[in-house]
């Protein structure tokens, strides 16, 4: 049995992982260059690197500089993706299912690639052993450039709560103490916009989380009813022919009747004595 979980195919063929000898300069930012594309300027990708770097090294902390250091770090990081394969044309499809196990399947098939085919020659049939793991450690080298960038990312994150804590209380401060005048002052709210935009966030998420909630409840209510319309009713003991349940007579609770007096022979009730 052959299962394929993945969902969709690539857009085009994934590209070889070569560093492309020249690369496109187009609106001043670099690119790969594709066989269907018509460079207007081009430039040597280790040239380019090189120039990046030289540019990252001489703007390294001067503040003045700092978009010299975030362009060169830019194309850096984009030569290195080219270099694997990487490009601008890419579409990002759906992952295969449990993707992140995948490496270790792959490293298994390879290590018992002899005796697969020794015992199920079929179950590997048409698949080239070298490309299967050439291209398994291309996906090893593209999982650790992902962690390296995402370790990266999480430290830039944790930089930014910091600040943003900072940045957030004068602001804080000044709508606690203000917020009516920076609401309601013609000058203020003309200038202040983003502030009262900042101020009510939270009750505006709020809004749009219970309206999401409430669009969601209100959509499951009417799929059930939907459902209870569309299944066929139950038929009646009288359009089925069958014969009705016999009626039970409700069981009194002990203790709600008078019990019935005896009556002797004659069916008479005996009269008591009179006294005296």
């Amino acid at each position: 049995m052959i299962i394929n979980n993945s969902p969709q195919q690539p857009s085009f063929q994934l590209p070889d992982d070569q560093l492309p000898v020249t690369l496109v300069i187009e609106g001043g930012k670099i690119r790969r260059l594709t066989g269907d594309f018509t460079p207007g300027q081009t430039v040597d990708t280790k040239a380019a690197f090189k120039a990046a770097a030289d540019q990252i090294y001489n703007a390294l902390g001067d503040p003045t500089k700092e978009k010299d250091v975030e362009a060169g770090v830019e194309v850096i990081l984009n030569i290195i993706l080219y270099g694997e394969g990487g490009d601008d044309m890419l579409d990002k499809v759906v992952r295969p299912q449990s993707a992140d196990l995948l490496p270790g399947a792959a490293a298994a098939i390879i290590e018992q690639w002899d005796p697969i085919g020794a015992i199920s020659p079929i179950m590997l049939q048409g698949t080239d052993k070298g490309r299967f793991i050439h291209i398994t450690g291309r996906l090893n080298k593209a999982n650790r450039h992902i962690g390296i960038l995402g370790s990266v990312q999480d430290k830039w994150q944790a930089l930014r709560s910091q600040i943003e804590v900072e940045v957030a209380q004068p602001i804080n401060t000044a709508i606690t103490r203000c917020g009516v005048v920076i609401e309601t002052h013609p000058t203020l709210k003309r200038g202040l916009m983003p502030v009262i935009l900042y101020k009510k966030g939270p009750a505006r998420q709020a809004v749009k989380t219970r309206g999401i909630v409430e669009k969601a409840a209100e959509k499951a209510k009417q799929e059930a009813l939907d459902e209870v319309a569309a299944s066929p009713s139950q038929p009646t003991p009288a359009a089925t022919g069958a014969s009705s349940p016999p009626s039970i007579p409700p069981v009194k609770a002990p203790g709600t009747t008078r019990p019935s007096p005896i009556l002797p022979k004659g069916g008479k009730k005996k009269k008591s004595p009179s006294r005296g």
